[in-house]
């Protein structure tokens, strides 16, 4: 049977994937990632769950169709509910909010000791996981932008070991973004506009302390801004990724 392609979202967290890593995909649903990874020889075996048994089910049947069942684990769990550091080298949690994601890392605090490696595509709520992040024993490595369907989506590779960082309202919304990405600077327009409505609600209401740091922020990320409107709006090439 012919290999599905992965959708370019999740095909870049399997170009991050070293041969013979051994990863966790939390929330895996049909478990195409876990499949293609060990149908194509990438890895020899992973554990993927799911909080609902129906798509617990469904990886199965994925599984079984391209004759991997036997490689890959499937658990019926809420996150990472009985895992330890010796369960994978790389977690991956992708699909969902930044919200859930934190309540999940918050619920296996073993995912923040030294070693531990996060893959996180977060939906929404990016913000709040970077604060999360930067906040906790956490280190934030590195950041990727991909274009998908015409969505853009952020990639975030973590690893636990790390100590918290200080960091402020531009740093929640930039983060480590790749700034030689093509898709970069059509982010970080998004962000100062957001920036922008936002910092006019905090004087509307009088909220001078919130008004202060996010004039901080607009003046940071403005600092970023491509005055070259050709290099902003050129085509975007898939860039290479280095697991």
């Amino acid at each position: 049977m012919r290999l599905f392609t992965l959708a370019p979202r999740l095909q870049r967290i399997a170009d991050l994937i070293a041969p013979g890593e051994r990863i966790w995909d939390v929330g895996s649903d049909h478990a195409k990632l876990p499949v293609w990874l060990v149908y194509t020889g990438r890895i020899d075996f992973a554990v993927a769950s799911d909080i609902g048994e129906g798509p617990v089910q469904n990886g199965r049947r994925t599984a079984e169709m391209f004759g991997v069942r036997d490689r890959i684990s499937f658990i019926l769990c809420p996150g990472l509910q009985g895992g330890n550091r010796n369960t994978a080298d790389t977690i991956i949690i992708a699909g969902m909010g930044g919200e859930t994601i934190v309540e999940i890392l918050s619920a296996a605090p073993w995912t923040a000791e030294s070693g531990v490696r996060l893959l996180l595509q977060p939906m929404s709520g990016v913000e709040e996981l970077r604060s999360f992040l930067f906040s906790g024993c956490y280190s934030l490595e590195r950041e990727f932008l991909i274009d998908d369907g015409g969505r853009e989506y952020i990639l975030i590779e973590a690893r636990g070991g790390g100590s918290p960082q200080g960091f402020g309202i531009a740093e929640t919304r930039i983060g480590k973004l790749p700034q030689d990405d093509p898709l970069f600077q059509r982010q970080l327009r998004r962000e100062l506009s957001r920036l922008r409505s936002e910092a006019v609600g905090a004087r509307a209401r009088g909220n001078i302390s919130l008004l202060s740091e996010l004039e901080l922020a607009i003046q940071k990320l403005r600092l970023l801004e491509d005055v070259d409107p050709d290099r902003s709006n050129a085509p975007v090439p898939r860039q290479p990724v280095t697991p």
